[in-house]
């Protein structure tokens, strides 16, 4: 998936403003608000400390920024009940 996106990300002449890198979503190797935006698509389902991976995407972007989450599962009852708590 990575290889395909990079192909995209050439196509499109975006290597200027697009990068992808592995990594550990529960350790975030980016500092303190560092993006708008940080997104995750189909992969909140395959982390073990989902607790840990939504903190750490708070974690990197800034105040007034946006976290998102694509999923197509339906979560374990009260995962997100009190959501505002999750991440606080």
């Amino acid at each position: 998936m990575v290889d395909y996106g990079n192909l995209k990300i050439k196509d499109l002449n975006l290597k200027d403003r697009v990068s992808f890198r592995w990594g550990d979503a529960t350790n975030i190797d980016y500092a303190n608000n560092s993006f708008d935006v940080s997104a995750m698509a189909f992969g909140i389902r395959n982390i073990p400390d989902k607790i840990k991976a939504l903190t750490e995407m708070k974690r990197v972007v800034l105040p007034d920024g946006q976290i998102l989450i694509l999923e197509l599962t339906t979560p374990d009852p009260g995962l997100f009940k009190n959501d505002r708590a999750l991440i606080s």
